[in-house]
């Protein structure tokens, strides 16, 4: 019995730590890999931003790997009314890495945050690296 509510605690500790951004306003998210990109390069992709609420202060950015839940890291960027983050922004930020013959997804997420330090939009895209050929 006291594993049984043990369990049923800590399902609802992780359910309630979980992230669900899916009442606020969506903002659309699109990225650029780096031509010449190393392996863990340390310089975070452009990152285009549409939709932004005109009341955001900065954005949170994390990046991670969908297919082995690897975070990749990110950083804060101050918004500036551009609605571009560009090539290198993101300080805490290590690119992609993956196995020979993988081509796993990355996933960017962003967080539009107001001057309260509430978030008040999000967005997200995932793409694959290596890039595949259009």
């Amino acid at each position: 019995m006291k594993i049984g509510i043990t369990a049923l605690i800590v399902f609802f500790v992780i359910l309630g730590c979980s992230e669900d951004y899916s009442n606020l306003p969506q903002m659309s998210v699109d990225f650029i890999w780096l031509q010449d990109q190393t392996c863990f390069d340390e310089r975070s992709p452009e990152i285009t931003l549409e939709n932004v609420p005109d009341n955001t202060k900065l954005f949170k950015i994390k990046m991670k790997d969908i297919d082995t839940n690897y975070g990749h890291g990110g950083g804060t960027f101050e918004y500036d009314g551009s609605n571009l983050i560009p090539v290198g922004a993101l300080k805490n930020y290590e690119g992609p890495c993956p196995f020979i013959n993988m081509n796993p997804r990355y996933e960017i997420r962003v967080k539009a945050i107001d001057e309260n330090g509430k978030v008040i939009a999000y967005g997200k895209k995932f793409k694959k690296y290596p890039p595949e050929p259009e």
